[in-house]
């Protein structure tokens, strides 16, 4: 048994007291109690105070870290200099792995990082940005991941940049992604990237939609597209009933549903991650995915973490079958092999998970500065790594 110290809610939050995370804990300590050599620790090492802990308790004599140097390769020195906070935390997305067995493994681009798009590029981009801003206006319009990262980059750079977000957080789709317990080290991109902005002395300006008005009294140098999106909502017979919904309404917590039958409509990782969400709300699940494979083009071990839990819950799962209609009290699905074969699947809630399309922004807006770039959701539907890289890309090209 480990007694936890003051760090308790943060290896908390770091995933360190789920079963895995404890299990490494406990080999750990196992271990360092029947050897007489120094021992080292590693993984779910996210932070300088995590380690501290693990230390302090005696689980091991040393801690190492692999992920977290992607995500931030200055993560020692700023653990060294007490500057922990400006450390850029290891998303445990796997980004990394399935980057490397697709594009290095199979003689391609080199592994990447999500969160740090230096990752295998550092000969192309320093680590310190050339300081060309001089002082120059910059608009970003939408603080998720995208707009955080130019609004960072453009900073670093000597930019004098200012984010418009109509919300009154930060995060945009990332929010929505952390909503799920087991996903909540999600939301560090983006907690990290508004505090190293706000370093960098980048201006925030929440709850404020960007206006021509407001954008054009900056008289900005350049601006970044960052809106994102928006769910994509087909007109399938049905879609306007009112027991119809998307994940972001249920992530929000918009809705809430208690056992219910709820059937989600699209297997990609936003429907499988709600479908676990309402699986946890007590909730009876249907997974109706047009694909022949659930999740299809996911990443397998995303796949092997939800898929599972949602069988051992007694979830329907209907890959190859398509959504026809939507019904106050079912949908209606074609088998995808056989036209004409049909299924009725009683329910009481639908969910539309079917991806996201751009939001655009009022073109006149975008027409005030010379230089425009749209990047993230805004440019077209992506993964967090699309958001970050593209961002990093077009503020390090300014």
């Amino acid at each position: 048994n480990i007694t936890w110290g003051s760090h308790a809610e943060v290896i908390n939050a770091a995933g360190l007291l789920s079963p895995h995370g404890a299990n490494h804990v406990e080999m750990a300590r196992m271990i360092k109690d029947a050897v007489n050599i120094p021992t080292m620790l590693c993984g779910g090492i996210y932070t300088p105070e995590i380690g501290e802990e693990l230390l302090e308790q005696g689980v091991c004599d040393f801690v190492g870290i692999g992920k977290p140097a992607l995500a931030d390769p200055m993560w020692a020195k700023k653990a060294k200099e007490g500057r922990s906070k400006e450390i850029s935390r290891c998303i445990a997305c796997l980004y990394c792995i399935e980057s490397m067995m697709h594009n290095a493994l199979a003689g391609g681009l080199p592994g990447q990082c999500a969160v740090n798009p230096r990752t295998c590029n550092e000969i192309d981009y320093p680590l310190v940005p050339e300081k060309n801003g001089n002082g120059k206006q910059v608009v970003v319009i939408g603080a998720g991941p995208a707009g955080l990262m130019a609004a960072k980059v453009c900073a670093e750079k000597g930019f004098k940049v200012t984010v418009f977000e109509k919300a009154d957080k930060v995060g945009g789709q990332v929010l929505l992604a952390a909503a799920p317990a087991q996903k909540k080290k999600i939301g560090w991109v983006t907690e990290d990237l508004e505090t190293q902005c706000k370093l960098l002395g980048v201006e925030f300006c929440m709850n404020t939609e960007a206006t021509v008005e407001n954008v054009k009294a900056l008289k900005p140098y350049a601006i970044f597209n960052a809106t994102g999106g928006t769910p994509i909502t087909p007109k399938i017979p049905g879609y306007d009933l009112p027991n119809v919904y998307t994940p972001d309404q249920v992530l929000r917590g918009d809705v809430k549903f208690e056992g219910k039958k709820v059937a989600v409509i699209g297997s990609g990782m936003t429907g499988l991650e709600t479908a676990e969400f309402l699986s946890d709300e007590g909730n009876d699940i249907i997974v109706v995915e047009m694909a022949e494979e659930l999740a299809p083009g996911t990443w397998n071990q995303h796949k092997m973490d939800v898929i599972p839990k949602l069988e051992e819950r007694g979830a329907l799962l209907l890959p190859g079958w398509k959504l026809v209609e939507m019904r106050a009290d079912s949908v209606e699905v074609e088998d995808v092999k056989v036209a004409g074969r049909m299924k009725n699947v009683p329910c009481d809630a639908i969910i539309m998970s079917l991806g996201v399309r751009p939001l655009g922004l009022d073109k006149d807006i975008m027409a005030l500065a010379d230089l425009t770039y749209t990047v993230g959701d805004a440019e077209s539907a992506g993964r967090i790594a699309k958001a970050t890289h593209e961002a990093y890309k077009a503020a390090m090209a300014l």
